[in-house]
């Protein structure tokens, strides 16, 4: 989630507390599909790959260095924009598999983010 990334040079605790904070706020808007591993493909290795790809994204343009602060309030709104990609294993995510996969995802997560 921090790889390649001004988020790299924060201290370890405080990319935890962003990490938690983030997947918290996907579990929260997702209970059903962050509890059932297998009807549906949101905590599978390539979704949470590019969650976390993603994630980058939506965190950097919403974390002030200067007073060192997330902006609690932007993310949730930005999550929300996912809300319409089917999660569910039967769905279009059925067949992803591999890195290549998870940037593909984390393009279309990116793009849904910025829809507000």
């Amino acid at each position: 989630m921090t790889r390649k990334s001004d988020l790299a040079e924060l201290p370890k605790d405080k990319n935890l507390y962003i990490s938690l904070y983030y997947f918290n706020e996907i579990k929260n808007i997702f209970p059903n599909q962050w509890s059932d591993y297998k009807k549906y493909r949101l905590t599978h290795i390539v979704c949470l790959n590019a969650l976390s790809i993603a994630g980058n994204t939506i965190i950097l343009e919403n974390y002030n260095f200067s007073s060192n602060q997330l902006n609690n309030t932007e993310i949730p709104k930005s999550l929300t924009n996912i809300q319409n990609i089917d999660w569910s294993s039967e769905g279009s995510l059925k067949y992803l598999k591999g890195v290549s996969s998870s940037n593909f995802l984390a393009a279309d997560l990116v793009t849904s983010f910025k829809n507000k």
